[in-house]
């Protein structure tokens, strides 16, 4: 039995999720299910100076505003709707993944206030709050949402959750959640870092984020301001 696109996008997110961001993942069988075992690449990933997006054209670099990208998996191949996986991480123990898949829909749209883009970074907020329920994370908080103008001059907005959390070993986190459509496909990225690290780790976001805008300015997207936040997102 071959699971659908929601059932592995879930277990994907999972493995993904606690891989991120406890900070010392084993394998699990989540992971296995998966595809996104660390233990070592596997078929569809790529190590290579620049991952390019089978999907989008979506070039990424190996250094990305102070992050170096580890492996980029497409699940593509053997999990249509799933799309891709960039992960980055930094000395400082900041860590994202940037996701792009569309779940087998059709028509996905470019703007972060439309409501198919509202319900998906909902519906991975409610992944979060989920692995509360599994005793991986506790005292999850929605700190902020909005929209997020990823750079300056014209650059792509998304839309975004700001959470808080202990992991399993106690260590507080700080994590974004930012969504948008890009080419018909779902484009997420997910950023975070131990809270110890403090305002100069958020500042780093930011920069991580512009970086982000900025490729996507480079390949035609349409306009992003960290600058300037819009709390209500309307």
């Amino acid at each position: 039995m071959h699971p659908t696109p929601g059932s592995a996008l879930r277990l994907l997110a999972l493995a993904a999720l606690t891989a991120t961001l406890t900070y010392s993942p084993p394998p699990t069988a989540a992971m296995a299910q998966s595809g996104a075992s660390s233990s070592a690449p596997s078929a569809g990933t790529t190590t290579a100076p620049t991952y390019t997006d089978a999907a989008t054209g979506l070039n990424f670099p190996q250094d990305l505003a102070g992050q170096t990208r580890g492996i980029a998996q497409d699940f593509e191949s053997k999990m249509p709707g799933l799309g891709s996986s960039i992960g980055y991480s930094s000395p400082s123990g900041a860590k994202s993944n940037i996701y792009i898949y569309n779940m087998k829909k059709r028509g996905i749209p470019a703007d972060p206030n439309n409501e198919v883009i509202r319900e998906e970074l909902e519906r991975s907020k409610g992944e979060v709050f989920a692995l509360q329920d599994k005793k991986l994370y506790s005292d999850v908080r929605e700190l902020d949402t909005g929209i997020a103008t990823m750079g300056k001059n014209g650059a792509p907005k998304m839309r975004y959750i700001k959470l808080s959390f202990n992991t399993k070993d106690g260590v507080p986190v700080i994590s974004y959640l930012l969504m948008t459509g890009y080419k018909g496909n779902f484009f997420k990225i997910r950023y975070s870092y131990p809270a110890s690290l403090g305002d100069d780790a958020d500042k780093d976001a930011l920069r991580y984020f512009a970086a982000v805008g900025n490729l996507l300015q480079e390949a035609g997207a349409g306009g992003m301001s960290l600058e300037k936040r819009d709390k209500d997102g309307g």
